[in-house]
């Protein structure tokens, strides 16, 4: 009886902190909201790869990309190419422009930025001016993209009047963050920017642009 007794206890005491574990942490999901989570990614803690958590995390079913500078929703995923597409809240797009804060990814993270096409909104005129380290960031030759960005009527939420002068827009491409890891829009001296991941078939029409970061990320199996 004893004996018995001992092991009913050894069981007890070996499996109770199991229990409690698993009733803390949610289980591990391949779906958050309608975006599919494979790995290396995961929806909680424990689950996919520990290098991308909690860079990557799964509240309320919203993927999300967490960041020293905010927490990005993201929209699409594609593990053939290994890119994300994040929505910053505060990015401006046709329909709705603010004043947006700085943006940026953790030098510690498996994610760098990707191929995406910014532009930095209500600028220090002439953005011509505008250079890092020395060297010019606009692109002179896209010029006409903040042309057409600049026809959006919620330029005003940038305190601009309705159909202003282009020179205070800089079309940054390719991208690059600085030494913090950061799109510094008060180093440049601009209010908000934009960032298009595809013109689709509309290159003058901003409404149709499919706005938004692409990020890449790197993976090593040891």
């Amino acid at each position: 009886m004893e004996n018995h007794l001992s092991f009913i206890f050894f069981l007890i005491s070996f499996f109770a902190p199991w229990c409690c574990i698993f009733a803390i942490n949610p289980a591990c999901r391949t779906t958050c909201g309608s975006i599919d989570v494979k790995y290396p990614f995961g929806t909680g803690y424990g689950c996919g790869s520990p290098r991308f958590y909690p860079y990557v995390t799964c509240p309320k079913d919203q993927l999300l990309l967490n960041t020293h500078t905010g927490s990005y929703p993201i929209t699409s995923i594609s593990y053939t190419t290994s890119a994300l597409t994040i929505t910053p809240p505060s990015m401006s797009t046709c329909n709705s422009m603010q004043q947006s804060p700085n943006i940026g990814l953790d030098w510690a993270s498996p994610f760098e930025l990707g191929p995406s096409t910014f532009l930095l909104l209500s600028c220090t005129p002439p953005t011509s001016s505008l250079t890092v380290k020395g060297s010019p960031v606009c692109d002179t030759s896209s010029s006409h993209l903040c042309d057409s960005f600049y026809t959006c009527p919620s330029v005003i939420g940038l305190s601009l009047p309705l159909f202003p002068p282009s020179n205070t827009c800089c079309v940054y491409s390719p991208a690059n963050f600085n030494s913090k890891g950061e799109l510094d829009l008060r180093v440049l001296k601009c209010g908000g920017y934009t960032s298009i991941v595809s013109l689709e078939d509309f290159p003058t029409d901003p409404n149709q642009w499919q706005y938004g970061g692409r990020v890449g990320w790197e993976f090593w199996v040891a």
